[in-house]
């Protein structure tokens, strides 16, 4: 049941936001949220009080027998923030392209040879901030990825990208070595300039075009340094930002792993931009003050720097 609650985390708190100016004080009764999800008063309440650990209600309008939520500053953020995301067109694109790259690499793991691409929107990852993506979104996204010879299959009249697809070795090698991030993929391949190259023997100053390079991560030096900049700056500035403790938690923790990843000796472009994302959610909130949105943009144009 735990586990099935914490899934209900996002929905609900948007079912919250959607039904708060229609109740009174925005106090939102939700038995008809609980019902859809066939959830009785005890889970109800269990999952009311895991949405207020987390800083998206309050629960300060309950009663013994009945739950009532209040939407936060911090949960009313946080739906906006997740909206807009969900409508931004460039975003969905890159979560359909790395989500359905990453399903193909697994069915080609196990043995499915060139499965019906749009199997994909059966699973989880075809999800892209609660909601659904679209076949034409997946079609779109199937394309690119042969046009950039990452997967190849079959293709059929009106349709952009391959009804039947796999991943090819160029495709493999992005998955395993960049979690199926394309764009930090391309960029290493494509970019220039001096870099550290953490794998191997290799350490040192090498260029981006160096025979020995092509298969390892490559991260720039500076930017490595802009990331730590970053954890730096969030460690001496955390006594005066005023995150709700499940925010902050995840926070501290993003910023631990943002550390190792950029010290470890292969460095993961993708997840330092997903770290680096995931903080500046956090922190560019009103909650986070004015010194932790500052924080966020910092993080925000760090992680668009990286592709």
């Amino acid at each position: 049941m735990t586990d099935k609650l914490r899934e209900l985390h996002d929905a609900f708190v948007e079912w919250v936001y959607d039904h708060s100016d229609e109740a009174p004080a925005g106090a939102v009764d939700f038995p008809d949220f609980s019902e859809t999800h066939g959830l009785d008063l005890h889970a109800s309440f269990e999952l009311l009080r895991q949405c207020t650990e987390r800083g998206f209600v309050d629960r300060r309008h309950s009663t013994l027998g009945t739950p009532i939520a209040n939407l936060t500053n911090y949960g009313q953020e946080w739906v906006d923030a997740r909206r807009r995301r969900r409508v931004d067109k460039v975003q969905r694109m890159v979560a359909a392209r790395n989500g359905l790259l990453r399903w193909l690499w697994e069915k080609k793991q196990d043995g499915v040879g060139y499965p019906v691409v749009d199997g994909f929107l059966k699973t989880s990852e075809a999800r892209f901030e609660g909601e659904l993506l679209t076949e034409s979104e997946i079609d779109r996204a199937a394309a690119s990825l042969v046009d950039r010879g990452l997967i190849h299959g079959a293709k059929s009249h009106g349709r952009r990208g391959p009804v039947r697809a796999e991943t090819t070795d160029e495709g493999d090698r992005c998955v395993e070595q960049y979690s199926g991030d394309v764009m930090a993929y391309e960029q290493t391949k494509h970019k220039g300039g001096p870099t550290f190259n953490f794998t191997g023997d290799n350490k040192g100053n090498v260029s981006a075009g160096d025979c020995n390079t092509l298969n390892s991560t490559v991260f720039e030096a500076d930017t490595a340094a802009k990331v730590l900049g970053v954890v730096e700056q969030y460690r001496q500035a955390k006594p005066t930002i005023s995150l709700p403790a499940e925010a902050e938690a995840e926070v501290v923790q993003a910023m631990e792993k943002l550390e190792r990843e950029v010290t470890s000796d292969s460095p993961d472009v993708g997840r330092i931009r997903r770290g680096l994302q995931l903080v500046a959610t956090h922190l560019n909130t009103a909650a986070a003050g004015a010194l932790g949105n500052l924080i966020a943009a910092g993080a925000l144009d760090l992680a668009a720097s990286l592709g």
